[in-house]
């Protein structure tokens, strides 16, 4: 700035101003609301030469990198911030540039659009668009999906989305969480998969093999599945498939399936795929090759033929199957067993075959047919050493029948001492010992044969001929049963369903059931049936007191101790165990003996009681008696249960029914909002571990666990949103079903706890949005508000909404003291930007002007109403030092003609504008009385910095040429001033002639000079000492050749050179820069001289004059051509300068008037030529003698 002062004080300017350039022209800037946008813009200007300037905004929220800039083409940063704006706002302002190239302004508009993010797809800004970016570009979808900007772009002002997205990025699983949250908005549906095959069928199984199963999905999305087996034979390489693994819509699932891990014959196994929306079954048969359809229903028939003949034989044993009835069985058994071995494989057909003789000789035995028998015994004689070693079972055989047949023969052959020793060194067969049994002596004693048989029983034996053994010798003897080993259960349980025990011994077993520390469910069974067979109270009583005992509390227990309680067994807590036995159902009925019962002595615990209470209230209209005789305790019972925060379906009907209004005191309220608030939340999903309640006005979540399907949390706002879990902690916000049931309804009582649990946040909450449903104000309403802020743990967002509401209610109903209060403690960033004004002008009204000029700082100014601000802002103004927002601010005040001193004077000192805004602030400072010196030096500087100018501002150099003490700054502005009047014909005030007149007085100032000059051309008559002052500069100037046109106009007013009233003048203004040349020809009598071009002389930075002296007969035909620095030509067009009669008679007759007469003459045919003639002739004549010839003067003619 100091370099174009010093420019200007010395005379030197600039004809072309260089236009300032903005690239671009306008500035459209689109700002998501709460963000800031950037870019930038450039200044260069036309010449392309180096500049510098300042640039500077009004607008509050467009900030600038920086304030100063220097340099050919400078790029300017800034940044407008949107943090304060909301969807749908335009906000029009406009960048001042102030350089020495000059002022230009760049008008820029912003447009606060919704928040969007640019993706591979485009910019988006909705779900639609989002869902979309979903489908083609997933993994950046995902990611944009947890970026914290998701939420601000696409779910403001959806709170209810806001909700469920917080809620669903606290699980473990974001893909997941990303899925629920598109099927909850409805922008898709859960995936399903299907399969093409739900029965897998491998008939012949030899090697390890692969298969696959092709699973398709239904439509885009995410999922994740479980894959497993129940069989070890079927393998899969991986347990989990997820969506994101499809090619398309399908998946190929691998899977290995292995023969070594299957037993023979036909395996099966169930293939799951499986999630918490879905469960896919394949069955999988694979058969083990090892026999052939045909020779597994062989050997079936062969294994029921075993079966049936050993079954026939023990029946036989037993007597209850006759001798015949047996006969006919072996016989038909045999049969069969002998053709199964015919169609059986080599190595298979004598696994049987010792059996079907051994049943043969035995029937021939007894039908007499001694042939066959001999025959039969005869061959196995003549083979025993063999049979010995191969067939030990038959061989022992072979002697059990000979001892049938003659014991005396078989004593003779040592028949038991040969089974004996089989028996003790080759095998310890179950059927060797029979023979012994039947054979041995030894073996008769009760505890010998009950030791023996008891030890093949331990060692695994389940043959039914030990069973019947030890259960003819209990029979007989049951006093051998001291005590019941697994043993002894098994036989006992054979002989009882076999019907092989006798009356006592059914009873000692029963008795040694009911004594037994080992029991299982199936001696239980034995119980039952004993007692089905022949009832009695003694049995009764053992089952009751054994149920008891074993803590049996199933629902199939109820008949047995219904059935003690209807035989009136005096067993202690029959009626209690009954109770926690019983399964409530809805047509369950409870005999009146139970309910007479209990109203005397009821020692059940708590939940019983419950369910027992709840049935007398649900009958009390069909029992009425009994339920005013339960009514006290139930009363007493239902608080207590109350006081101790117990809550199920039957305490709820118990509740409901003795819980009132008047029962509510301050040990009830601690605890009756829980149990009202209370939900219960049912889901069938077995994958579903827990749920998740997110309340919008609370920052922590309600869980609870899942317990058969159930689980009960709290729920005390109309719409939180609930998610389910499973066990790795994804959360399901939609896509799984479940039902939410209210446990007690009596919210009527909530109002009632609030004396007493008034920080109970559930309690506040509920109330506050009731009240707000039912549009409830008033001071309870305010106090209740008062009481949640307050509290810990509210959700910041909705807080500050609150909190909003709060302080309008104060302004409102004029609680200053309180609106004080608030105000005083406030932080500004707890306030939502929508309320931020609304709250400054809360400041404005409370005179809390400090808290206010915080906000005014933190968050501007734009819309609010000046006065407003002017009053919060104004104090700030005293004594502040310069700083940016502050200055805008003043700014934003002054502007809209809301000001006061303070403001003024930091204008004064600090802002820089345009001219007219900085002329505006000194017209008020000077109103207003405001020292302006320092502010008209620096509004003068930058008139010349800038070169812009307003008619205004004359009135400030006036006011600082009196008292500015600046005079170099003063010289530059005058010789600006009249370079532009000269040069650029501006006009000026009549009172800046005057100090151009008073400055050229002093000291040389040429472009003062002539602006005198020409001012004064125009005016009448010349006072005196004007007159002195024009004949004295004039003549002076023409002295040094500079001459201009006005000069003649001061032929009237002073005795000017001849020459200068001889000749005709063409003035020509271009820059100094370019060559202006002249070319022109003269017409004398019509005829066209030869053209002359030459240079036309600059006389005064860029005025180009050219005189000519005609005469009467003559003409001037010119064109003016303007070369500029780059040789580009421009010519005007042709203009005629003819003769004009300058001189007046005062002038006197000379040469050139006397030549002219007698061309005017000659032109008319005037008889007075020749006499005009004869005078010029004389004339010159002594004009040659006498004087000295004219060297031709400036301004002569080239013709001469």
């Amino acid at each position: 700035m100091k370099e174009k002062i010093d420019q200007y004080a010395k005379g030197i300017f600039e004809y072309h101003m260089p236009e300032v350039i903005m690239t671009p022209s306008a500035l459209s800037v689109s700002v998501d609301a709460g963000e800031i946008a950037q870019g930038s813009f450039r200044v260069s200007n036309s010449a392309g030469r180096s500049m510098k300037g300042i640039v500077c905004t009004d607008c509050g929220s467009m900030i600038l990198e920086k304030e100063a800039f220097q340099g050919t083409d400078n790029e300017i940063s800034f940044a407008f911030r949107g943090t304060c704006c909301e969807p749908g706002d335009v906000i029009h302002g406009r960048i001042r540039i102030l350089s020495d190239c000059g002022v230009a302004e760049l008008a820029f508009t912003v447009n606060v659009a919704v928040p969007a993010c640019d993706t591979s797809a485009g910019r988006i800004r909705d779900l639609n668009q989002f869902t979309e970016l979903v489908r083609s570009h997933y993994v950046e979808a995902l990611r944009l999906f947890q970026s914290p900007s998701f939420a601000r772009i696409f779910l403001q002002n959806k709170e209810t989305y806001l909700e469920r997205y917080h809620g669903l990025m606290k699980g473990n699983d974001k893909s997941m969480a990303l899925e629920e949250f598109l099927i909850a908005a409805h922008k898709k549906t859960p995936v399903q998969l299907t399969v093409e095959k739900r029965e897998l069928q491998y008939p012949n199984c030899e090697k390890v093999f692969a298969d696959k199963l092709v699973l398709r999905r239904d439509t885009w999305g995410y999922g994740e599945y479980e894959v497993k087996s129940d069989a070890a034979f079927v393998r899969f390489d991986r347990s989990c498939v997820r969506t994101t693994d499809f090619a398309g819509d399908v998946y190929e699932l691998p899977f290995v399936i292995n023969p070594d891990c299957m037993s023979i014959g036909h395996n099966f196994a169930r293939i799951t795929i499986s999630s918490a929306r879905q469960t896919l079954e394949i069955r999988v048969i694979a058969r083990r090759y090892c026999m052939s359809d045909e020779e597994r229903r062989e050997k079936i028939t062969q294994q029921k033929a075993v079966s049936s003949l050993y079954q026939s034989f023990v029946y036989y044993q037993a007597g209850k199957l006759s001798e015949k009835d047996y006969a006919t069985s072996v016989e038909k058994n045999v049969g069969s067993l002998a053709q199964s071995e015919q169609d059986q494989p080599e190595h298979d057909r004598d696994k049987y075959g010792w059996l079907a003789r051994v049943f043969r000789i035995h029937l021939a035995l007894l039908n007499g047919m001694e042939e066959i028998f001999h025959l039969e015994m005869s061959q196995l004689e003549g083979n025993l050493i063999e049979i010995r070693n191969q067939e030990p079972l038959l061989y022992c055989s072979y002697y059990y029948l000979m001892h049938l047949w003659k014991p005396e023969a078989a004593q003779r052959a040592g028949a038991l001492e040969q089974i004996r020793e089989c028996y003790r060194t080759q095998s310890h067969h179950w059927l060797i010992l029979w023979f012994l049994l039947q054979m041995d002596e030894r073996y008769q004693i009760s505890v010998k044969r009950q030791e023996a048989v008891l030890e093949q029983i331990e060692e695994g034996c389940h043959s039914p001929l030990m069973y019947l053994e030890l259960c003819r010798l209990y029979n007989s003897t049951p006093e051998l049963v001291l005590e019941l080993s697994d043993a002894r259960a098994q036989v006992f349980h054979w002989g009882l369903a076999n019907r092989m025990l006798e009356e006592e011994l059914k009873f000692r077993y029963a008795y040694l059931i009911s004594r037994t520390r080992d029991f299982s469910g199936v001696m239980l069974q034995d119980m039952y049936r004993m007692y089905e067979e022949q009832p009695s109270d003694d049995l009764l009583t053992m089952i009751c007191q054994l149920l008891m005992r074993e803590r049996r509390a199933s629902a199939e227990n109820v008949k047995w101790y219904l059935l003690g309680i209807e035989h009136n067994l005096k067993i202690t807590d029959l009626y209690e165990n009954y109770i926690y036995a019983l399964q409530e159902t809805p047509d369950m009925v409870l005999p009146n003996r139970i309910l007479l019962y209990f109203s005397y002595n009821n020692q059940l615990n708590a939940t019983k009681k419950a369910m027992l209470y709840a049935y007398v209230i649900r009958h009390k209209d069909r029992d009425k008696s009994t339920y005013d005789h339960y009514c006290d305790t139930m009363k007493k019972f239902a608080r207590e249960q109350l006081l101790q925060g117990r809550l199920n379906d039957h305490l709820a009907v118990i509740y409901e029914e003795f819980i009132g209004e008047e029962d509510v005191d301050e040990q009830l309220a601690a605890v009756l909002p829980a149990i009202l608030f209370a939900r219960e939340i049912r889901c069938d999903d077995p994958h579903i571990a827990g749920v998740v309640v997110r309340h919008r006005q609370l920052q922590q979540e309600e869980t609870a666990a899942f317990v058969n399907g159930r689980a009960m949390i709290a729920v005390f706002t109309a719409q939180p949103q609930i998610f389910l879990t499973d066990r790795l902690g994804r959360r399901y916000s939609s896509s799984i079903g479940y039902t939410v049931h209210r446990m007690v309804h009596l919210d009527h009582l909530i109002v009632k706890c609030l004396p007493y649990v008034g920080d109970n946040v559930r309690v506040l909450l509920h109330l506050y949005e009731k009240a707000v449903s039912e549009n409830r104000t008033g001071e309870d309403i305010a106090g209740m508000r008062r009481r949640i802020l307050g509290i810990a743990g509210l959700e910041p967002e909705w807080k500050r909404s609150l909190f909003a509401i709060q302080m309008q209610y104060y302004f409102d109903n004029f609680q200053g003291e309180l609106l004080d209060r608030e105000l005083e403690h406030m932080d500004w960033e707890q306030v939502l930007s929508r309320d931020r004004g609304k709250f400054i002008e809360y400041c404005a009204v409370r005179h809390k002007y400090e808290k206010g000029m915080e906000g005014l700082m933190m968050f501007g100014w734009e819309g609010m109403d000046p006065r407003r601000v002017l009053k919060i802002a104004g104090h700030a103004f005293v004594g502040a030092g310069e700083d940016v927002t502050l200055t805008k601010l003043a700014w934003y005040i002054f502007r809209a003609g809301e000001f006061d001193k303070p403001v003024l004077m930091y204008l004064c000192d600090y802002y820089s504008g345009t001219i007219p805004e900085m002329v505006r602030i000194w017209n008020a400072c000077r109103e207003f009385g405001i020292d302006i010196q320092i502010l008209s030096e620096r509004l003068l500087a930058q008139i010349l910095f800038t070169d812009q100018m307003v008619p205004e501002a004359y009135q400030v150099f006036f006011s600082y040429e009196e008292n500015g003490f600046n005079r170099k700054l003063i010289r530059a502005f005058l010789k600006r001033a009249a370079y532009r009047y000269l040069v650029q014909g501006e006009t000026l005030p009549e009172e800046i002639f005057a100090s151009f007149y008073q400055h050229v007085q002093v000291e040389e100032n040429r472009p003062c000079l002539l602006a005198v000059l020409k001012h004064l051309s125009d005016h009448g008559m010349l006072a005196g000492s004007e007159a002195v002052f024009v004949d004295y500069n004039l003549h002076q100037l023409y002295e040094k050749n500079i001459i201009l046109p006005y000069f003649q106009k001061f032929k009237d007013k002073l005795v000017l050179p001849d020459t200068l009233l001889k000749e005709q003048y063409v003035e020509y203004t271009a820059d100094p820069a370019h060559e202006v040349k002249i070319r022109y020809t003269y017409i004398v009598d019509g005829q066209h001289q030869p053209t002359v071009t030459e240079v036309m002389p600059d006389v005064f930075e860029g005025i180009r004059v050219r005189g000519f002296i005609l005469f009467q007969d003559e003409t001037v035909e010119y064109q003016v051509l303007e070369i500029d620095e780059d040789g580009n030509e421009k010519c005007t067009e042709p203009v005629c300068l003819n003769y004009v009669d300058q001189m007046g008679e005062e002038e006197g007759i000379n040469g050139y008037r006397m030549l002219n007469n007698m061309l005017s003459r000659q032109n008319t045919g005037d008889e007075e030529l020749l006499d005009l003639m004869q005078e010029y002739a004389e004339k010159r004549a002594i004009v040659k003698l006498l004087m000295k010839p004219d060297d031709g003067g400036r301004g002569i003619n080239d013709r001469r």
